[in-house]
């Protein structure tokens, strides 16, 4: 968990990439781009082309996913490439997606901004898109090579997606760590309140949970299934907005 975009510039320094690539989206460009652009820039690894997606699910579609490889494929991107997909859920879905697709997979770096995504969409290497009323119908595991989490960035994003993100910490939670459930039950305020200290603390502990649980079933043949926990009524109202 770090709180500078140098953090984002530094995993992609390491990785010693031939170019990087940013997948983005609407609502993030304009509030933490070019902060992330210039530490990219000022370790010689500004983005060869930036892919700038429309917000929302009904977008996390193939012609997303069409969309960033067409833009990196004519921006001459070869096999040492890097993609660095920074905004929510959705983005990292795609960016994760396009990475594992493009010249049949490179590194990619995931920089979630919301809570859901820090703590769920960009940790265990489940990337993919809808095809038509299926979620996730279309994907790939592609872990990736890096996730940099700024929890200060969840003060930007709207209070329903941040209560999604603490349901999300919930169900890590009960899943596997018991004392986390107790210490949010007394203290739902405090976990709504976005200090910073405090969701880097939420997001530490829901990673090391599903981290764990994935390490040990990367593919969903047994125990990450456990992760499922809640999703398939979730999802049925998401697609339902209106239920």
């Amino acid at each position: 968990v770090q709180a500078e975009p140098a953090a984002v510039a530094e995993a992609a320094e390491a990785l010693r990439p031939s170019a990087t690539f940013v997948i983005t989206d609407a609502n993030v460009l304009p509030l933490w781009g070019e902060g992330l652009a210039a530490a990219l820039q000022a370790a010689g690894l500004g983005p060869r082309a930036t892919v700038v997606l429309t917000p929302g699910e009904e977008h996390k579609r193939l012609a997303a996913v069409e969309r960033c490889l067409t833009a990196m494929v004519e921006a001459g991107a070869d096999r040492d490439a890097l993609v660095i997909g920074h905004g929510g859920g959705v983005v990292t879905d795609i960016a994760g997606f396009a990475a594992a697709t493009l010249l049949r997979g490179v590194r990619w770096v995931a920089v979630p901004t919301t809570l859901l995504s820090m703590v769920d969409a960009s940790v265990g290497g489940k990337t993919g898109v809808d095809l038509g009323p299926a979620k996730n119908a279309v994907g790939a595991f592609h872990q990736p090579s890096a996730v940099v989490i700024d929890s200060a960035q969840v003060g930007t994003e709207s209070l329903r997606g941040y209560r999604s993100g603490l349901a999300e910490v919930v169900k890590s939670a009960c899943v596997g760590d018991r004392s986390l459930f107790e210490e949010l039950a007394a203290d739902v305020e405090g976990a709504l309140a976005r200090t910073p200290g405090v969701v880097e603390e939420l997001c530490l502990r829901s990673v090391a949970v599903k981290a764990g649980i994935v390490s040990r079933d990367e593919r969903e043949s047994g125990e990450r299934a456990l992760l499922n926990f809640g999703h398939t009524l979730g999802q049925v109202v998401k697609m339902k907005p209106g239920a």
